[in-house]
């Protein structure tokens, strides 16, 4: 069984294609879907940060989503941010699942996505010194590179838009997690303390400017000597031109406007991977 976390804020849109997506899989195996739904109010500050009118859409858009292994929308009356809501995910999903994939909500994904899961997640238990694996919403490598790269995953630090990764991983980089994790518990997410964790980075040696949860995650896997694998070829695309840290321009810019194609017939089939330089 594979527990799917569904990371979900105020985009009730980008969730709809999310959602269309996961109900096409192909022969996909047996997965549990959660929906994590942050709020419109946030508790620290007061300031109004999302829509409820647009929240309740999502909810509602998730229960009758017709995703097979729907299981449990976790709605939240209060924002909290996605640093808060993302690691609660985890902590809950480690209790109840022995491999797990979150997902935020501004992705597509290829009809043969979840097929991979299992043979990715078979592969990673012989790397140990690997926190998890992403299939990626972005292409690293040119358009007709494409057949050669298809069967490989790689070490990198992509986006972590979707993580696969088992209990015993999270347990080795949660002790470090939690010392960014004590400068952001208390805080709107908004207002991080930027220089309280540019500060902490600097004092493990790990060199990041963006105070985030993503780079709190990225500074725990370099506290715990791990790594994340992600496969060359992406297998889905990003759709989230407005978003936390996002916005058209610095969308384009970065080049996930020109990402598919994310859909393979060899991966109908697929069943291992090539795993370089790990």
């Amino acid at each position: 069984m594979i527990g799917i976390g569904i990371v979900s804020f105020d985009r009730p849109h980008y969730l709809a294609q999310l959602l269309h997506s996961l109900a096409g899989q192909f022969e996909p195996p047996e997965m549990d879907f959660h929906l994590w739904q942050d709020g419109a109010v946030n508790r620290y500050s007061g300031r109004q940060v999302g829509d409820q009118g647009r929240i309740d859409e999502a909810v509602r858009m998730f229960a009758r989503s017709g995703v097979p292994g729907f299981k449990m929308a976790h709605t939240r009356a209060e924002n909290v941010g996605v640093g808060i809501n993302q690691f609660e995910a985890y902590e809950w999903m480690c209790q109840y699942y022995g491999r797990i994939v979150m997902v935020e909500d501004d992705v597509i994904l290829s009809p043969f996505w979840s097929r991979l899961l299992p043979v990715l997640f078979d592969e990673l238990a012989h790397h140990p010194d690997t926190f998890g694996f992403t299939t990626g919403f972005r292409r690293w490598c040119g358009k007709d590179e494409l057949e050669r790269w298809l069967g490989q995953v790689a070490p990198g630090r992509p986006h972590w838009w979707m993580i696969g990764f088992t209990p015993q991983r999270w347990a080795r980089i949660r002790p470090y997690f939690l010392r960014y994790y004590e400068l952001i518990c208390e805080c709107d997410y908004g207002q991080l303390p930027h220089g309280e964790v540019l500060a902490l980075f600097e004092e493990v040696g790990h060199a990041h400017q963006a105070s985030s949860q993503d780079g709190g995650k990225d500074m725990a896997l370099h506290c715990a000597g791990m790594h994340r694998v992600r496969t060359t070829v992406n297998r889905g695309v990003s759709i989230g031109r407005e978003g936390v840290h996002f916005n058209p321009r610095l969308f384009e810019r970065m080049g996930f406007h020109d990402q598919e194609p994310y859909v393979h017939e060899s991966d109908r089939t697929r069943g291992q991977f090539e795993w370089r330089g790990v």
